[in-house]
């Protein structure tokens, strides 16, 4: 059967190296970051006002992982805010429409939820080199301070 857009076509899910990456980011994240709760492909549906500035025709992004700290709300309850947003390049995030949607989807973040970090990771850097070079990697790229051996 021949299809007329890719997007017709089957879809083979998530590559086993890029779930192993968002695995070793969720580890990695959750031995310095105690208590804090990990969504994977977490789905943020864009507000009206955002797809039509940005004329966009699909409503929502799929994240690759969004930690979220537990906040004490006191009397009221507690509640989980999101702290950061990760999104893992690979070799699909070289063409020019995949770029242009992950700028849109950077963007949504860090309008919407201007106290949460955003974080672009390439999947190489979190699955090459020992565990030494990684974890920095990870320092790095989180903003946290090095450590010395």
């Amino acid at each position: 059967m021949r299809h007329k857009y890719k997007s017709e076509t089957f879809k083979h899910g998530e590559p086993s190296n890029h779930a192993l990456a968002c695995r070793m980011v969720k580890a990695w994240y959750r031995s310095y970051v105690t208590g804090c709760i990990v969504e994977k492909d977490w789905p943020v549906y864009f507000n009206k006002t955002f797809m039509d500035k940005e004329k966009l025709d699909y409503p929502y992004h799929e994240y690759d992982l969004a930690f979220f700290e537990y906040v004490d709300g006191g009397p009221g309850g507690s509640y989980s805010k999101l702290h950061t947003v990760v999104e893992i390049d690979g070799e699909r995030h070289q063409s020019k429409l995949v770029k242009i949607n992950d700028g849109i989807a950077q963007k949504y973040i860090q309008e919407t939820y201007k106290y949460a970090k955003f974080i672009r990771l390439n999947k190489l850097d979190c699955l090459v080199g020992d565990v030494l070079e990684r974890n920095e990697y990870f320092r790095r790229m989180f903003g946290l301070p090095s450590v010395t051996y």
